[in-house]
């Protein structure tokens, strides 16, 4: 298993939130949300710099696709990304040719611990509402 960032973990503490570390070092959470919906979100402890800011991501799965997702659903993606204070739809391409859909935030990677949940909510409730309007389903 790779190192974590202490300080996630430190903040995650704080936030008296239940997280475990995956293999890579992100921290892994099950979000219970409304209705008896869960949503799994991931807080990267890898960061970046862009000049003198270090960044994390908080991203969270809202659908998976064997092939390409269809122009409407990238259109209704791309139109959405337009509503949000932080954080944007995009895809990842897998080695086996199929596509991921995911709701990905990025902030500062000291982020203080309240700003962290209310960012952890956020990606949670959007990728929750869009894997539910999207697939029909509760699987991410």
């Amino acid at each position: 298993m790779l190192s974590h960032d202490l300080r996630v973990e430190g903040a995650l503490q704080k936030l008296h939130l239940s997280y475990h570390i995956d293999d890579d070092g992100d921290f892994v959470l099950d979000w219970r949300l409304h209705d008896d919906r869960t949503q799994r979100i991931w807080i990267g402890s890898h960061t970046h710099l862009l000049g003198p800011l270090e960044i994390r991501e908080v991203w969270s799965i809202v659908a998976y696709f064997p092939y390409i997702p269809s122009e409407k659903i990238s259109r209704t993606l791309l139109e959405k990304n337009t509503l949000f204070k932080i954080g944007s739809f995009c895809y990842q391409k897998r080695n086996d040719g199929s596509y991921v859909v995911i709701f990905s935030a990025r902030i500062p990677a000291d982020l203080p611990p309240r700003d962290l949940g209310a960012v952890i909510l956020a990606v949670a409730q959007t990728a929750d509402e869009a894997e539910k309007e999207i697939m029909g389903t509760d699987d991410f």
